[in-house]
Protein backbone atom coordinates (compact mmCIF):
# COMPACT_ATOMS: atom_id res chain seq x y z
CA UNK A 1 0.00 0.00 0.00
CA UNK A 2 1.36 3.35 -0.79
CA UNK A 3 2.00 6.16 1.21
CA UNK A 4 0.92 8.81 -1.04
CA UNK A 5 -2.26 7.03 -2.26
CA UNK A 6 -4.44 3.88 -2.46
CA UNK A 7 -7.67 2.34 -3.45
CA UNK A 8 -9.96 1.94 -0.81
CA UNK A 9 -13.41 0.49 -0.75
CA UNK A 10 -16.05 2.59 -0.22
CA UNK A 11 -19.95 1.54 1.44
CA UNK A 12 -21.96 0.22 -1.15
CA UNK A 13 -18.52 -0.68 -3.07
CA UNK A 14 -18.17 2.50 -4.22
CA UNK A 15 -14.05 2.35 -5.19
CA UNK A 16 -12.48 5.02 -5.09
CA UNK A 17 -8.80 7.21 -5.80
CA UNK A 18 -7.94 8.48 -2.42
CA UNK A 19 -5.05 11.35 -2.40
CA UNK A 20 -3.55 13.11 0.25
CA UNK A 21 -4.42 16.21 -2.16
CA UNK A 22 -7.89 14.93 -1.22
CA UNK A 23 -7.83 15.51 2.36
CA UNK A 24 -6.97 19.54 2.84
CA UNK A 25 -7.04 20.93 6.16
CA UNK A 26 -7.20 17.46 8.52
CA UNK A 27 -9.69 17.79 12.13
CA UNK A 28 -8.78 16.13 14.71
CA UNK A 29 -11.59 15.15 17.34
CA UNK A 30 -11.62 13.02 20.28
CA UNK A 31 -13.95 9.45 19.35
CA UNK A 32 -15.66 10.62 22.68
CA UNK A 33 -17.96 14.05 20.89
CA UNK A 34 -21.68 13.82 21.29
CA UNK A 35 -21.87 15.11 17.86
CA UNK A 36 -19.77 12.69 15.73
CA UNK A 37 -22.43 11.67 13.43
CA UNK A 38 -23.45 15.17 11.96
CA UNK A 39 -19.81 15.63 11.53
CA UNK A 40 -19.11 12.52 10.06
CA UNK A 41 -21.87 12.64 7.55
CA UNK A 42 -21.40 16.38 6.51
CA UNK A 43 -23.58 17.69 8.20
CA UNK A 44 -22.09 19.71 10.87
CA UNK A 45 -19.24 21.79 9.43
CA UNK A 46 -20.17 20.95 5.57
CA UNK A 47 -17.04 22.20 3.88
CA UNK A 48 -14.25 19.79 6.11
CA UNK A 49 -13.14 17.18 3.47
CA UNK A 50 -11.32 15.15 6.37
CA UNK A 51 -11.52 14.46 10.13
CA UNK A 52 -10.00 11.95 12.35
CA UNK A 53 -11.57 10.16 15.36
CA UNK A 54 -8.82 10.23 18.26
CA UNK A 55 -8.55 7.62 20.59
CA UNK A 56 -5.12 9.05 21.57
CA UNK A 57 -3.67 12.42 22.57
CA UNK A 58 -6.71 14.68 22.08
CA UNK A 59 -8.39 12.01 24.79
CA UNK A 60 -8.01 10.53 28.17
CA UNK A 61 -7.00 7.38 28.59
CA UNK A 62 -10.02 6.82 30.87
CA UNK A 63 -12.51 7.90 28.37
CA UNK A 64 -11.96 5.23 25.99
CA UNK A 65 -14.76 3.07 26.77
CA UNK A 66 -17.03 6.23 26.16
CA UNK A 67 -15.10 6.48 22.73
CA UNK A 68 -15.72 2.55 22.09
CA UNK A 69 -19.37 3.08 23.09
CA UNK A 70 -19.56 5.87 20.96
CA UNK A 71 -18.07 4.53 17.78
CA UNK A 72 -20.58 1.06 17.89
CA UNK A 73 -23.61 3.41 18.22
CA UNK A 74 -22.29 5.90 14.95
CA UNK A 75 -20.46 3.65 12.57
CA UNK A 76 -22.34 1.15 11.87
CA UNK A 77 -25.31 3.70 10.34
CA UNK A 78 -22.99 5.94 8.92
CA UNK A 79 -23.95 7.13 5.63
CA UNK A 80 -22.08 7.52 2.63
CA UNK A 81 -22.09 11.24 2.27
CA UNK A 82 -19.42 13.46 4.28
CA UNK A 83 -15.76 13.94 4.76
CA UNK A 84 -13.27 11.41 4.65
CA UNK A 85 -12.77 9.82 7.72
CA UNK A 86 -9.75 7.89 9.68
CA UNK A 87 -9.48 6.82 13.20
CA UNK A 88 -6.14 6.96 15.26
CA UNK A 89 -6.09 4.71 17.74
CA UNK A 90 -3.76 5.28 20.69
CA UNK A 91 -1.93 1.52 19.98
CA UNK A 92 -2.04 -1.63 18.59
CA UNK A 93 -4.48 -3.00 20.89
CA UNK A 94 -6.99 -0.34 20.48
CA UNK A 95 -6.85 -0.03 16.83
CA UNK A 96 -7.46 -4.11 17.44
CA UNK A 97 -10.45 -2.99 19.24
CA UNK A 98 -11.72 -0.65 16.81
CA UNK A 99 -11.43 -2.97 13.78
CA UNK A 100 -14.00 -5.43 15.79
CA UNK A 101 -16.72 -2.76 15.76
CA UNK A 102 -19.59 -3.29 12.82
CA UNK A 103 -19.88 -0.18 10.86
CA UNK A 104 -15.17 0.23 10.29
CA UNK A 105 -15.83 -0.02 6.51
CA UNK A 106 -17.24 3.08 6.42
CA UNK A 107 -13.65 4.61 7.45
CA UNK A 108 -11.70 5.28 4.40
CA UNK A 109 -8.05 5.12 6.51
CA UNK A 110 -6.18 5.01 9.82
CA UNK A 111 -3.88 7.28 10.91
CA UNK A 112 -0.98 5.64 12.84
CA UNK A 113 0.37 7.99 16.06
CA UNK A 114 4.04 7.63 16.62
CA UNK A 115 5.12 5.12 13.79
CA UNK A 116 8.21 3.77 13.89
CA UNK A 117 10.00 0.06 13.67
CA UNK A 118 8.79 -0.79 17.25
CA UNK A 119 5.16 -1.02 16.55
CA UNK A 120 5.16 -0.92 12.10
CA UNK A 121 4.30 -4.81 12.77
CA UNK A 122 1.93 -5.00 15.01
CA UNK A 123 -0.25 -2.27 13.72
CA UNK A 124 -0.21 -3.75 9.83
CA UNK A 125 -0.96 -7.31 11.03
CA UNK A 126 -3.82 -6.02 12.59
CA UNK A 127 -4.62 -3.82 9.33
CA UNK A 128 -4.66 -7.21 7.05
CA UNK A 129 -8.17 -7.74 8.97
CA UNK A 130 -9.24 -4.29 6.82
CA UNK A 131 -7.65 -3.77 3.44
CA UNK A 132 -9.90 -1.13 2.72
CA UNK A 133 -8.42 1.34 4.93
CA UNK A 134 -5.52 4.03 4.14
CA UNK A 135 -2.55 4.35 6.05
CA UNK A 136 -2.36 7.91 7.00
CA UNK A 137 1.23 7.30 9.10
CA UNK A 138 2.34 10.13 11.90
CA UNK A 139 6.65 10.06 12.43
CA UNK A 140 6.63 11.61 15.61
CA UNK A 141 9.86 10.29 16.98
CA UNK A 142 13.59 10.06 16.87
CA UNK A 143 13.20 7.76 13.48
CA UNK A 144 11.41 11.57 11.93
CA UNK A 145 15.54 12.78 12.72
CA UNK A 146 16.66 9.45 10.39
CA UNK A 147 16.55 9.30 6.43
CA UNK A 148 17.38 5.75 6.19
CA UNK A 149 14.52 4.84 9.50
CA UNK A 150 12.25 6.43 7.04
CA UNK A 151 13.38 4.70 4.09
CA UNK A 152 12.90 1.74 5.93
CA UNK A 153 9.55 2.84 7.33
CA UNK A 154 8.08 3.97 3.96
CA UNK A 155 9.49 0.07 2.25
CA UNK A 156 7.02 -1.41 5.41
CA UNK A 157 4.73 0.54 4.02
CA UNK A 158 4.85 -0.19 0.49
CA UNK A 159 4.37 -3.71 0.62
Amino acid sequence: MSVQSACVRRPMNINLHLSYWRLGATLYMPATRPDLRDLLEGRKKPGLRSLVLCTEDAMHPNALPRAFANLREVLPGLSNRGPLRFIRPRDPDVLDKVLGIPGTENLHGVSLPKLDESNIDDYLRILSRAPWLTIMPIVETDIAFSLDGLARLRSRLDR
